[in-house]
């Protein structure tokens, strides 16, 4: 990648300064611990100062230091060998060891992208709509069912609607009381975007829950949420995605059950006597 933050810096390395070797060499040496650090570690890592971070990833990336290191986890993905990450040799208890670090490398690369502004508005505009579309395909589609079920728990009207073609005509017929989920790790999934920009154009509020900040789907959202790897291969890459969604929206959701009100707190525990009716007892 001509224009990859790893071709930047081994390229231009002779001519860095001290400092930015300094914090250089820690991300060309091992970028997958790199991605768990946070400013403040790095910095004393590196022995250099957290407004030299800030300055070395508006440098090189063009971005903040969160968003550098979403880049980072990126391209060390597309750098390794599609299916490196796993050792068939230590077992599959082996693997879940090796899952286990990947996906706690996502969460904490996950919490440190999100901030509270964006995550409040996004809890605030669930709890006034009138009526919610979820739309997300393929593995951001299984998060989008994920969000529905939840959301209905609480009592709130969500609807996860998975053809993406009605996807765009039912967005067109959304009014200003509702609300547009939209899932896409991407955030430049066709489908998802017809659908989100008709629902733009009515001036419906929207939510993007996506990995990529700068993207369309990230544009058009009054909220935010991204969902951030964890710098495994390029064949875990969209799971570990897949993970940070899910986890985003349990965390969302989990916020959301403290905000319910007395009608929400009692749809909830008829909902689960409904569930509760359709098991058989001594089986």
């Amino acid at each position: 990648m001509a224009n990859g933050i790893f071709y930047k810096l081994t390229s231009s390395y002779t001519f860095l300064t001290k400092t930015e070797r300094r914090i250089a060499d820690l991300l060309l040496k091992d970028p997958k611990t790199f991605i768990t650090y946070s400013m403040a570690e790095l910095s004393c890592k590196a022995n250099v100062s957290q407004g030299s971070v800030t300055n070395f990833a508006k440098k090189f990336c063009g971005c903040g230091y969160s968003e550098m290191k979403l880049r980072v986890a990126a391209e060390s993905a597309e750098n390794n060998d599609a299916f490196s990450t796993i050792d068939v040799s230590l077992g599959v208890k082996g693997a879940m060891e090796t899952k286990m670090r990947d996906i706690a490398a996502s969460f904490r690369n996950t919490v440190e992208m999100n901030d509270e502004k964006s995550l409040g508005k996004a809890a605030e505009l669930i709890m006034k709509a009138k009526r919610i579309e979820i739309y997300g395909v393929f593995y951001s589609g299984l998060a989008a069912e994920d969000l529905q079920s939840q959301l209905i728990q609480l009592g709130v009207p969500a609807s996860y609607i998975s053809d993406m073609l009605l996807c765009a005509v039912s967005a067109s017929l959304m009014k200003k009381d509702g609300l547009v989920i939209a899932i896409s790790a991407s955030g430049t999934t066709k489908e998802t975007l017809d659908a989100v920009e008709n629902a733009y154009k009515n001036g419906v509020p929207i939510i993007g829950i996506t990995s990529n900040a700068e993207s369309k789907l990230a544009s058009l959202s009054d909220a935010v949420l991204l969902a951030a790897p964890g710098g495994g291969s390029l064949s875990e890459i969209n799971n570990e995605i897949r993970m940070a969604e899910l986890f985003v929206i349990d965390a969302l959701c989990a916020y959301l059950r403290g905000m319910v009100d007395g009608d929400g707190e009692r749809y909830f525990y008829r909902l689960n006597e409904i569930t509760n009716s359709h098991s058989v007892d001594g089986e």
